[in-house]
């Protein structure tokens, strides 16, 4: 009963004052509110009032989820692994795959089929995959870290408003937000 109090509070409330007023009829509560608004140059900057009625702000910077997630990296692996075999994926991606003549698609088919082994092989032995997972583990590992900031175990109830950037049609911006926003939404 005291979430569904607190939920529709909340949505009928504006102002830090009002804020601070329910935090003080509900003192007794172990509970924080969050406020999130995912950026261009940060995954996301948190502001957050506990029971007490302090009010916080953290900020969860893009080049450290790179970092973490070790997505720059896995791009120069990739990227090396890439120059290896680039005369044989030159051979392949040249010709006639999005043609309806016969003749062309059969003088393209020959050379990729005749390749698409030795790129396969290069691809299991350098670890693309391998990789790939690497980097899925490190992404997940750092989603759960954010969403640990925002919503702590510790904390009974956390309230969250999650804000975007669409700006609406009238809005200059049109350029997405960074990082793994949607993960994080997901989690929480």
């Amino acid at each position: 009963q005291l979430r569904m109090h607190v939920a529709r509070e909340i949505v009928h409330i504006a102002k830090p004052d009002e804020i601070r007023e329910l935090l003080q009829q509900l003192q007794h509560r172990d509970f924080q509110f969050v406020g999130i608004v995912p950026g261009f140059t940060d995954v996301v900057t948190m502001s957050m009032i506990d029971q007490s009625g302090q009010t916080q702000s953290r900020s969860f910077s893009s080049s450290d989820y790179y970092e973490r997630a070790k997505v720059k990296r896995g791009i120069r692996l990739t990227k090396r692994w890439n120059e290896e075999t680039k005369a044989l994926t030159d051979l392949v991606t040249r010709g006639g795959s999005k043609t309806t003549d016969v003749q062309k698609l059969n003088q393209w088919l020959e050379p990729y089929l005749s390749s698409l082994q030795s790129l396969l092989d290069h691809r299991e032995r350098k670890g693309y995959r391998r990789e790939r997972f690497f980097r899925y583990i490190k992404k997940q590992a750092y989603v759960q870290s954010v969403c640990d900031a925002i919503a702590p175990k510790d904390v009974c109830m956390v309230v969250i408003g999650f804000g975007d950037w669409s700006g609406g049609s009238q809005s200059p911006v049109s350029r997405k937000h960074c990082g793994p926003i949607e993960d994080i939404r997901k989690e929480l």
